[in-house]
């Protein structure tokens, strides 16, 4: 007659498959090494973190036998359930706590020091769309432009490499009719008469008769300006290259519709060529394709 199994201690019931691994994942040095593992995963990810953090907290209630013995379905489960529902709860706090500083830390990063690329005390490395004209050349006192950015708020800056343009847009008659900040329409819906366009290095905004309006566009160590203004008084300032005479610029500031529409004015029946495609809706970002992009 063979003799007991020495492998297995008398009185002793057999622990099923499941149960030692269980007892395995609760070991000390496996969470030891699934902690180290979730820190390096968090240098970039802190969200498997806080998964291997409930996991834990789980798995060390369950190792102090806190509910073991008591009646399944009175304690234990209810007891499990509430747990789980806190761990959830915490983690997720702590989940949108620590993706609320993330994102303060990367706008205190990026967005206190912009590089302004026009203003009222620095202009004269902007031309005139691609015509080779400087406005600090075109307008040395600066006046001219001076009144352009106090009238339409235009201000250019870069930042991370991305063009933002911030702007107000009036009409005919010097009603405001929207301001763009940053790119972005504000309020976010755009208005129903106009439509914008950019990249990160260009922008553009075009008028209820598809005829652009703005248009502002980064190189490789200035900006290329172009547009029309409409002021507060119903005056209009345009700055444009002509496409009449190559090198030549088109610069009016704050003239009558009269004299802006005049053909004997030079650029009076001139148009600024668009480089994007319309609407934006479904073309966002999508150059002209005769349009290269900006160096």
């Amino acid at each position: 007659m063979a003799g007991p199994d020495p492998a297995v201690k008398l009185g002793s019931t057999p622990t099923s498959f499941g149960r030692r691994v269980l007892e395995f994942v609760e070991q000390p040095l496996f969470m030891l090494a699934a902690g180290l593992l979730g820190g390096i995963v968090g240098v970039l990810f802190y969200v498997p973190v806080l998964v291997v953090c409930g996991i834990c907290i789980g798995l060390a209630f369950h190792r102090a036998k806190v509910v073991a013995g008591k009646p399944l379905l009175r304690k234990q489960v209810p007891v499990y359930a509430g747990l789980f529902l806190v761990i959830v709860l915490s983690l997720y706090g702590v989940h949108v706590l620590v993706r609320q500083k993330l994102q303060e830390a990367r706008d205190y990063g990026t967005l206190t020091e912009p590089t302004t690329l026009l203003s009222g005390d620095s202009f004269s490395n902007v031309e005139v769309g691609d015509s080779g004209v400087y406005l600090g050349v075109a307008d040395p006192s600066g006046d001219g432009l001076r009144k352009l950015l106090g009238e339409s708020h235009l201000d250019v800056k870069i930042l991370d490499g991305k063009l933002l343009v911030s702007t107000d847009v009036r009409d005919a008659s010097g009603k405001l009719l929207a301001r763009l900040l940053k790119n972005e329409w504000q309020p976010a819906k755009q208005p129903a008469i106009f439509d914008r366009n950019y990249t990160k290095k260009d922008l553009e905004i075009i008028d209820d008769r598809g005829a652009v309006a703005l248009q502002v566009r980064m190189v490789a160590d200035h900006v290329q300006l172009q547009g029309k203004w409409y002021h507060s008084d119903g005056k209009q300032t345009t700055i444009m290259k002509s496409q009449n005479r190559p090198g030549y610029a088109v610069i009016h500031f704050a003239v009558t519709p009269a004299e802006q529409d005049d053909p004997m004015q030079p650029g009076g029946v001139e148009k600024i060529d668009p480089i994007f495609k319309y609407p934006s809706a479904t073309h966002l970002g999508q150059l002209i394709s005769s349009q290269n992009p900006s160096k």
